[in-house]
């Protein structure tokens, strides 16, 4: 299993930064979008460095409704009609607004497995509607967020109470909070405050970057999904 963030705010020389975030999730029998970044040619930029098709996917996954996650949708789709929406319960019409009209999004509003070993958690509920991915690995579930709105103690409760990993933006996230000691070690991208800080104070917090790669061993037994790009 692997986890590549496509688009960021903090990149290597010869990308252009841009305020939003987007990361691609392959397994041995899926391979998932989580969040489409502010623009659609941002994207397929992204997805070109990776030698990554529009019509490879799987799903996409949106953590929430703002701009900066769901910019680079309708582009995708436009490529794609066909492409699976999964967005939380609670903002699953902003989104479809966005969209073509034949677009099929999916309001997510408890946790659901959507890929062999990997789960929304749907619908997070607070002020900004939500949801996570959890990934099942031999080393424990990870937790892929969008900018984390509902903070990091629901985050890991929705993972069982504890994670071997967080990556993605933490929007509450602070110097008090760490370290964690229920989490092995948190990947600081997008909107997490202060996040360079954080990872030269903090072993536990690792800086995300536009390129960055996590591999993860897949739980043994976890069958791939019939169908589904190689």
């Amino acid at each position: 299993m692997r986890i590549t963030i496509l688009v960021d705010d903090i990149v290597p020389d010869d990308v252009t930064p841009v305020h939003g975030f987007s990361a691609l999730v392959e397994t041995d029998g899926a391979r998932l979008l989580f969040d489409t970044g502010p623009d659609g040619e941002v994207l397929m930029k992204a997805l070109d460095r990776h030698g990554i098709g529009v019509l490879d996917m799987d799903m996409v996954i949106v953590s929430h409704s703002h701009d900066d996650h769901t910019g680079g949708l309708s582009r995708l789709l436009y490529h794609n009609p066909r492409l699976l929406v999964s967005a939380p319960v609670g903002a699953s019409s902003e989104v479809a607004r966005k969209l073509p009209r034949e677009a099929v999004i999916m309001g997510e509003d408890r946790p659901r497995e959507i890929a062999p070993g990997i789960s929304t958690t749907g619908d997070l509920g607070g002020s900004v509607p939500e949801q996570a991915l959890l990934l099942e690995t031999k080393d424990g579930v990870v937790v892929l967020t969008g900018c984390g709105h509902p903070g990091l103690a629901i985050l890991l409760s929705s993972a069982g109470g504890s994670a071997s990993m967080v990556i993605g933006g933490l929007h509450n996230l602070s110097a008090d909070d760490l370290p964690h000691p229920k989490v092995d070690a948190i990947v600081a991208c997008h909107c997490t405050p202060r996040k360079r800080l954080l990872s030269h104070r903090f072993d536990q917090v690792v800086l995300g970057e536009v390129g960055y790669q996590v591999e993860l061993e897949e739980l043994p037994g976890i069958s791939p999904m019939d169908g589904s790009s190689d």
